[in-house]
């Protein structure tokens, strides 16, 4: 059995120039500059960094099949605009330049002893890390073993199995049913899976319906604690998931205790049963970007409250009171939310909401004076205006709407391109004596660079004006 590593010295952290491997890279790479006639002077003094090495196992126990050194030497090249890339056999010391059809070279002298001690280090390191997956799996292998024994003397408690039975050794079938046993992903607890088996009576265990080699046991899965017992219970389906599978309410901040919920993490769907139980409004996920449900339940960050953030939802009994878009129903913005957030407008007579997005039919506002709009519904209906907007025109720069109260005729049209556009996207030449308007791309390339075409003002050059300067050049000129 083969298997492959790789050591990228840039990827160490800043202490780590103490690394093994360190002092013997430096050797190597002070010897081929050397070899190269390049000046150490000129070599950066933490040049190992760029370097990496990469080797291979083969057989069990494993011995090294092949180790490759890559090495990054600048100036190595007279000319040359790029540095140079060695990669360096560590078993056979040859060199080749990677990125050119060179012939191969004998590793020069100085690097010959370290190719040595590198080819030592690893050796050793191989040696050392089959020594511990030994330990590791040794110590496995007794606690399966006594997990089984355990196992038995619970058969024979109860009156299951012969005490003097023998069973094969290292079996891992269970001894009434002859199949093969599965462990609980919480608490190793050895259990059998058969419903026809008196063994499995003993201690009853769940399977995932995702993935169907991850099981729990029944009294794991009472603790009711998703951190404990890593499945949970779809309440649709009653079927038992993983519990990144499954839809997650965290509960709604409670109104007046600090760092408490309404109710603990609640399981609420699966994937199956989620697009179901999100049609009958079951399962809601808040519009809003900083909404609690997706930030996590506690101060801690286990990985639990991290997978069910991802996988948030909001159940019924914390959804009472959310507000949907009356425009599109594309947004749902849940109780805490919802009085808090800007991105929903409000219709000033029946006080429905709408979202701001550009696909939304419902309320808009002035982009000058911020007053909403009727919802369609109200402007339908004969009523007072209760204060609201009526939209003039929409600009045709940006598409944001201005209300009647604030279009003035003179100060929405662009002297240069002749467009309609809003207050953002307009302003006056700052000119003595000057009453044009311009919009924002007309006035860069006509005042930013040049001047004002009625009273020759220049504007000064801005950090963002110059970033375009190249962009509107061909626009300046045909202006």
């Amino acid at each position: 059995m083969s298997s492959s590593h790789n050591i990228i010295f840039d990827n160490i952290d800043d202490g780590a120039g103490d690394h093994p491997l360190t002092p013997m890279l430096d050797r190597i790479i002070l010897s081929l500059a050397d070899h190269f006639k390049v000046k150490h002077s000129t070599l950066p003094h933490d040049l190992w960094r760029e370097q990496s090495l990469f080797y291979e196992t083969d057989s069990r126990p494993p011995v090294l099949s092949e180790a490759t050194l890559e090495i990054v030497l600048p100036d190595a090249r007279a000319g040359a605009s790029h540095p140079t890339h060695f990669a360096i056999d560590v078993l056979t010391k040859e060199v080749s330049e990677t990125f050119t059809d060179g012939d191969d070279f004998a590793a020069p002298g100085g690097a010959q002893k370290a190719l040595d001690d590198v080819k030592k280090w690893l050796d050793a390191k191989i040696q050392s890390d089959w020594e511990e997956f030994c330990e590791r799996d040794r110590r496995g292998q007794e606690e399966q073993e006594k997990r089984m024994q355990d196992f038995i003397v619970k058969l024979v408690n109860l009156g299951y199995m012969d005490p003097a039975e023998k069973r094969p050794q290292a079996s891992l079938n269970c001894p009434l049913c002859a199949l093969q046993l599965v462990d609980c992903v919480s608490c190793s607890i050895i259990a059998c899976t058969s419903r026809t088996c008196k063994a499995a009576k003993i201690d009853e265990i769940e399977v995932c319906g995702a993935h169907r080699d991850v099981f729990c046991c029944k009294s794991c899965l009472e603790t009711n604690d998703p951190t404990i017992s890593h499945l949970a219970q779809c309440p649709n389906c009653v079927a038992w998931f993983s519990s990144n599978e499954l839809s997650w309410c965290i509960g709604r901040p409670h109104p007046t205790l600090k760092n408490r919920r309404l109710h603990p993490p609640k399981a609420l769907a699966c994937g199956e049963c989620r697009p179901l139980i999100r049609r009958a409004r079951g399962l809601n996920k808040c519009s809003a970007f900083k909404c609690w449900s997706s930030r996590g339940f506690g101060s801690s960050s286990n990985s639990f409250e991290h997978v069910i953030a991802l996988s948030s939802a909001i159940c019924a009994d914390c959804s009472e009171g959310g507000v949907s878009c009356h425009g599109c129903d594309n947004s749902w913005h849940c109780p805490s939310c919802a009085p808090a957030t800007s991105d929903l407008l409000a219709c000033p007579r029946c006080g429905s909401f709408s979202c701001r997005s550009p696909e939304c039919i419902g309320v808009t506002e002035c982009v000058r004076c911020r007053t909403s709009t009727l919802c369609g519904d109200c402007v339908e209906e004969d009523g007072e205006r209760c204060g609201a907007a009526v939209i003039a025109y929409l600009c045709e720069r940006c598409g944001l709407p201005t209300c009647t109260g604030c279009f003035d005729a003179k100060r929405s049209k662009c002297r240069g391109c002749r467009k309609t556009v809003c207050a953002t996207c307009i302003e006056k030449c700052p000119g003595e004596g000057c009453r044009l308007w311009w919009c924002d791309a007309c006035f860069r390339r006509r005042g930013a660079y040049r001047s004002c075409k009625t009273c020759g003002y220049v504007r000064p050059k801005t950090p963002e004006l110059q970033d375009s300067d190249s962009d509107m050049t061909g626009s300046s000129e045909s202006g």
